[in-house]
């Protein structure tokens, strides 16, 4: 079975028990926090990825940082993962977690590159142009890339709209050379 099958079961299971326990909202907070300090640390990442280590050495890892943080029944719940020999897969239990809890809150995350920081008013005509075209509550995050010359580039799940100048050169060099090799047959 394949990582993303595994972990979409595991964050499903995740997802149904909080909310059968009422713990939905603070699960997905803990999830947040967990999820932030697995993307940030390195070593965390690594320890949870190293077979050498063994699980009670991760599950007390995880404890001693998370303790004060999450609930009792997320903490549980990693230290079941962890268990389970699935420490390695934990981040993309928690990432595929956060998808189906906003897919099951109609949210849908876009991530924006651009060439520059984007300014107040372009943020805010981008957020209302994408819940207009999706018909849901929009989370954007930006990055910058300086290599995009102007436009942007938006990733919405598995779609990437490329409204790019470099994209829009790239796609004119193609036509120009395709015309020019049909043109000398």
């Amino acid at each position: 079975m394949s990582n993303y099958n595994v972990s979409t079961r595991y964050a499903k299971a995740l997802l149904d028990l909080s909310t059968d326990t009422g713990m939905f909202e603070k699960v997905s907070e803990d999830v947040e926090v967990i999820y932030k300090a697995l993307s940030e640390s390195r070593e965390l990442r690594t320890m949870l990825l190293n077979p050498v280590i063994r699980e009670e050495k991760k599950v007390s890892v995880l404890s001693e940082i998370f303790k004060s943080h999450i609930s009792d029944d997320t903490m549980k719940f990693m230290k079941f993962v962890v268990n389970k020999s699935r420490g390695n897969i934990i981040k993309d239990i928690l990432r595929r977690f956060i998808e189906l809890k906003n897919d099951r809150l109609g949210i849908i995350e876009v991530g924006v590159v651009s060439n520059s920081e984007m300014t107040d008013v372009q943020k805010n005509n981008l957020e209302m142009k994408m819940k207009e075209r999706t018909g849901k509550s929009v989370i954007l995050s930006y990055n910058t890339d300086e290599s995009l010359i102007g436009g942007f580039r938006l990733k919405l799940k598995d779609t990437i709209i490329d409204a790019s100048v470099k994209h829009q050169l790239e796609e004119l060099r193609k036509s120009f050379l395709g015309e020019k090799m049909i043109s000398t047959n």
